[in-house]
């Protein structure tokens, strides 16, 4: 953190690895938020660079977090999209797009419009959530998902017939 007259350092904290996204200040809080490559959403105390708490996604956080009333959201490069309670870490809510088959990094910087928040992924996809009932669309990839599943049991049931007739 730097002076804002003369630009000397008034604080710094490590957070063990690049940071390369923007933070998001609340400054009526006291709060400053920022992801780092170690996959650490942080919340430090903008007066003094104090950590208030961590929250460990799994993977590298490389988006600006979006603050609406009492919560933060964020995309992580494990396909995750978070929504966090501002004050405390603890997640509210958590969106998985790709249904863990077909996972792409999330590192676009959310968007709050009235309750609805806005991300994309990297496959180019953009996704819409309703902040107040935590509703998402089903994804296309649940669909494909099923599909492959399907078509696994289908081959697995296949296989054991033909086996079974050969004996």
């Amino acid at each position: 953190c730097l002076n804002e007259s003369d630009g000397g350092l008034v604080w710094k904290t490590d957070l063990n690895n690049k940071v390369i996204y923007s933070p998001t200040i609340d400054e009526h809080d006291n709060n400053v938020y920022v992801g780092s490559d170690e996959g650490n959403l942080t919340c430090l105390d903008i007066r003094d660079g104090t950590v208030k708490w961590s929250f460990n996604s799994g993977d590298k956080i490389q988006s600006t977090p979006a603050l609406k009333n009492n919560l933060i959201s964020f995309g992580s490069n494990n396909g995750n999209f978070y929504v966090l309670k501002k004050f405390t870490g603890i997640p509210e809510f958590s969106y998985n797009p790709g249904t863990f088959i077909f996972n792409s990094p999330i590192k676009s910087s959310p968007v709050i419009n009235g309750n609805s928040l806005f991300f994309g992924d990297d496959s180019g996809y953009l996704y819409s959530i309703n902040l107040e009932k935590y509703e998402v669309p089903a994804s296309l990839y649940l669909y494909l998902s099923l599909a492959i599943l399907i078509i696994v049991i289908v081959v697995l049931i296949v296989l054991v017939t033909i086996v079974k007739r050969k004996k």
